[in-house]
């Protein structure tokens, strides 16, 4: 199924999340030479044509990643890091972010917008996990061998407050790690832990949900794998 271009880019479908008898693809409109992107979107995808039944702007956003439903599937939340050069840096940090999403509206609606610079004063990973319908959590983007360090946030999605969970360690150098903190997963349900994958450390952090807001646990170290750990896929 061919997907919908944009003027001068290619389309570069990156995630799929399947929604009711649809599926959401995020479109990150690359150049041919990754050399600049433009705002992303998502194309929703009725399965059992299939064709495009419509498109969705991600107006003020690049590079976005999969759009990321809660556990009551009542919700999305779409988080962006805006284009990103070989080195892990940002050239337009006022294009990431995250965009929140009714996932029971037709065509989805707009809920709420966080611009990462005013959450974190600089750009975010595209990837994010939602804990709870309230919570959720996301890293930021950093360069290779910046001066800043690779830190991971939860964000109340009803407030906007954030709460720095854990800051990534240096390199033998004592250098900025790049993207220390990779993939995430949680599990519904309350006292449920969430783990995230620390390459600065070669562990998996650990954390637990308690009345909306989550507590560290004690870390999984990963012996004798050679590599340190880059994500982390759930079995159940």
């Amino acid at each position: 199924l061919a997907m919908p271009r944009k003027a001068g880019y290619r389309p570069n479908p990156v995630a799929v999340t399947q929604l009711g008898g649809d599926v959401l693809v995020t479109l990150q409109h690359a150049r041919a030479d990754y050399g600049g992107m433009a705002e992303s979107e998502l194309a929703v995808v009725t399965i059992a044509e299939p064709r495009v039944r419509y498109r969705l702007p991600l107006t003020g956003f690049k590079n976005c990643g999969k759009a990321e439903l809660s556990p009551s599937r009542a919700r999305l939340l779409v988080a962006c890091s805006s284009f990103i050069d070989r080195q892990g840096a940002v050239a337009e940090p006022e294009y990431s972010g995250m965009l929140l999403l009714d996932a029971h509206s037709d065509p989805l609606t707009e809920l709420r917008r966080f611009s990462a610079l005013e959450l974190v004063g600089g750009p975010i990973q595209s990837g994010v996990e939602l804990v709870s319908e309230r919570l959720a959590l996301f890293k930021t983007q950093t360069a290779l061998g910046a001066d800043g360090d690779n830190r991971l946030f939860s964000l109340d999605l009803e407030s906007g407050e954030t709460e720095l969970l854990a800051t990534a360690g240096r390199d033998e150098s004592g250098l900025g790690f790049g993207i220390a903190f990779g993939a995430m997963s949680c599990r519904t349900g309350c006292g449920d832990p969430c783990l995230v994958a620390d390459k600065s450390r070669s562990t998996l952090l650990r954390f637990e949900l308690r009345e909306n807001a989550l507590s560290r646990g004690e870390d999984v170290v990963i012996h004798g794998a050679g590599l340190p750990p880059t994500g982390v896929t759930p079995f159940w």
